[in-house]
């Protein structure tokens, strides 16, 4: 008796590949750092003007602002490697990542939205970078933990 293999197995092991490995795509930003950021993997990277310090700072004031509530942040000691954690209305995971980019004075800012929501990503990410470019890069807030507003009469 004779066994062939199915015809479809280069196929299907292409896919998988496309799958696990994913995709890049530039996507247009309004950040005066770099105006393209990437998206892969439901992950949207870019670059930002300021320090990873500053940078932390106003994300924790642009989540407040947009409404989402913070649940959680990990900084290392010197503040170059930050992670802010927020919950969107639905429970969508928010993160994001903050690291020094190769440009002194710079930021990368990694954010994943839910299942990899790219227009709330965008929407972070432009509030963010508009908010260090309208801040001048100083902060009052050393904590970075200002309390989220809620709406009220709900």
């Amino acid at each position: 008796m004779c066994v062939s293999r199915p015809p479809f197995r280069p196929a299907l092991l292409l896919a998988l590949a496309l799958a696990v490995g994913g995709c890049e795509t530039n996507v247009a930003v309004d950040s005066s750092a770099n105006n393209v950021a990437s998206y892969k993997s439901g992950t949207l990277t870019g670059e930002v003007k300021g320090d990873p310090a500053t940078v932390f700072q106003t994300t924790n004031r642009t989540l407040d602002q947009l409404g989402y509530f913070r649940v959680g942040q990990i900084v290392n000691k010197d503040k170059t490697d930050c992670l802010v954690v927020a919950r969107a209305v639905g429970d969508d995971k928010v993160s994001v990542h903050i690291t020094p980019a190769k440009t002194e004075g710079d930021s990368m800012v990694a954010i994943d939205y839910g299942d990899g929501n790219l227009p709330k990503s965008q929407v972070i990410f432009n509030t963010l970078s508009k908010q260090l470019g309208s801040s001048g890069g100083s902060s009052d807030d050393s904590s970075g933990l200002a309390s989220p507003s809620r709406p009220s009469g709900s």
